[in-house]
């Protein structure tokens, strides 16, 4: 009986010894880590959000810097749509919105075409216990965008490279007349932001549907353009130009030109409906409205 203990304790030695050197390379491994500098991923709910004061919404922007060439848009065709028929217009104009996440109806998750979605970190599904809403690229950058339900989207996580960047809460802006992020870009280290009120403007004191440009330099709001600017389900940058709409049922219908760096308004163009995606492919500027398909020119 002894011989056979003695058996199985020196079958079992190398085992252990297996598992202890395994440990120790382990370690060894996380030490030599630690040295050359690496560092565990940073958890997105260890950032502190910082927190946004309320605009003012009285429209007042930069000065715009007239020598600097604004996009100039010119109407090249209209045609009436299907009003239901977006699946066709994204499929037929070859074109996807800078979407990978989303779980919002406002934005398109009835039309899959839109959109090329992506697996999203784990680490990004949540921020602070509020679920993920949208999420964008933009090359190295990524736009997180938080809330309980899609009209009360009012965080914000920049990530870039992998890594998060900045949090922004925009609760303030909630507070008035109950507006939220419907929409967000980054370009050159600015963040453009649109807040938008689910109704028409009667309902949000005309103090609704605004774009606000903040940078990431700093986190201070660089500018705030006038209100009933942006409700479009989208608005894209161009040059040094910003293309937004605005319009509702018995209210006007517009697509604005902006310029990004001071949010003044350059251009004006009467829609007969309200504006829904606007998308710039092969130097042409495609605007889906309610029941119109427009291309405009630049120039």
């Amino acid at each position: 009986m002894h011989g056979i203990l003695i058996i199985i304790l020196m079958m079992l030695v190398p085992a252990t010894l297996v598992l202890q050197n395994h440990a120790e390379s382990h370690d060894d491994a996380s030490a030599a880590a630690v040295v050359a500098g690496a560092e565990p991923e940073a958890n997105a709910n260890e950032i502190d959000a910082i927190v946004l004061d309320a605009p003012n919404f009285d429209g007042a922007t930069l000065n715009a810097d007239k020598s600097v060439k604004q996009v100039k848009l010119t109407q090249k065709s209209q045609k009436k749509n299907k009003i239901t028929d977006d699946v066709a217009w994204f499929d037929n104009n070859q074109v996807k919105l800078p979407i990978i996440y989303t779980v919002e109806p406002y934005i398109p998750r009835m039309i899959p075409n839109a959109f090329d979605p992506k697996d999203v970190d784990d680490r990004y599904l949540q921020y602070k216990g509020i679920p993920l809403m949208t999420a964008y690229e933009y090359g190295d950058t990524q736009i997180y965008t938080y809330g309980d339900v899609y009209y009360h989207v009012v965080s914000m996580l920049v990530v870039r490279n992998g890594e998060p960047l900045r949090a922004f809460d925009f609760s303030n802006y909630a507070q008035v007349h109950e507006h939220y992020i419907a929409w967000a870009v980054v370009e050159d280290d600015i963040l453009y932001v649109q807040h938008t009120g689910n109704g028409h403007a009667a309902g949000f004191n005309g103090q609704n549907a605004y774009i606000s440009a903040i940078s990431l330099a700093d986190n201070k709001v660089l500018w705030t353009s006038k209100p009933l600017t942006a409700n479009a389900r989208n608005f894209i940058i161009s040059g040094n130009s910003l293309i937004c709409g605005y319009g509702f049922s018995d209210e006007p219908d517009f697509l604005y030109v902006l310029d990004k760096k001071s949010g003044e308004r350059v251009q004006s163009l009467k829609l007969k409906t309200g504006p829904d995606f606007i998308i710039e492919k092969d130097g042409v500027i495609l605007v889906r409205t309610y029941s119109e398909d427009y291309v405009f020119s630049m120039k």
